[in-house]
């Protein structure tokens, strides 16, 4: 249970505890007890969460630890269809993955994703790469910071997730695509900042060899250069189809 996070929405949307507890028809106790997992988040319950924090049920449940991969996925398309999503563990990356993720600070709250599109592949994340998202800092994000975002369809009654740099007020991509040049204005209700990427990585037979831009960076690094792309210098593994991990950070203020 990431009672953090859920606290971190009630402030957001500017609810009590004991505006949840009248929604769930219960004692403020009760919602107490969730958070500190004396009591079980249902599935009733999850859906009145999300109707009052104004969140995708499929992200409560999962703040909640009641489910995770597939079965979130197939309850709110918004989270599956987007340019990032949760990381879902399969059997070759079920233990490296969460060890390289420990290394920068994975936590309940700072969660792994993995990048689908192109939307900021000019600041370096390519489809396949991993990131660590801190949703602690999604209201603390600043201009250059990398974020995922979600964009509310009412109509639909859905969410698009989505990976860009906050330029405030907007959200804008790091794309050749014209799809992706359209700007969405953060105004915290259709459009609403989830958390800071913090981290980046590449590994395994998805790691590739160095630009030039990027050996130029590594070396601006080196010599006490602040660079300005996202690429830091690269880990070698002990297995060879791990030959190489690229770290990237989630700001040019990171570096």
């Amino acid at each position: 249970m990431d009672d953090k996070w859920f606290k971190q929405q009630q402030k957001r949307v500017g609810v009590t505890a004991e505006d949840i507890a009248r929604h769930l028809g219960r004692d403020r106790s009760v919602v107490s007890k969730i958070y500190t997992g004396q009591r079980s988040m249902t599935l009733d319950f999850a859906r009145k969460f999300a109707e009052v924090l104004d969140v995708p049920l499929a992200e409560v449940l999962e703040r909640a630890g009641v489910g995770t991969g597939v079965e979130l996925k197939s309850m709110a398309p918004g989270i599956s269809e987007g340019d990032a999503v949760p990381w879902s563990p399969k059997e070759n990356d079920r233990r490296r993955t969460p060890t390289i993720a420990e290394a920068f600070g994975a936590s309940a709250g700072v969660d792994i994703w993995r990048v689908q599109t192109g939307s900021m592949a000019l600041q370096g994340y390519m489809p396949g790469d991993y990131m660590l998202v801190d949703t602690h800092q999604a209201e603390r994000a600043k201009n250059g910071d990398v974020v995922v975002a979600q964009i509310f369809d009412n109509a639909k009654n859905r969410a698009v997730t989505v990976l860009r740099r906050l330029e405030t007020p907007v959200l804008v991509a790091a794309s050749m695509e014209p799809g992706d040049r359209r700007v969405h204005v953060v105004d915290g209700i259709n459009v609403v900042v989830r958390g800071k990427v913090i981290a980046s990585w590449r590994m395994g037979d998805e790691a590739r060899k160095l630009s030039e831009d990027e050996v130029r960076a590594i070396n601006q690094s080196a010599h006490g250069i602040k660079s300005t792309g996202p690429i830091r210098p690269k880990l070698t593994t002990r297995r060879k189809i791990d030959t190489d991990i690229w770290i990237a950070g989630g700001s040019s203020e990171d570096q």
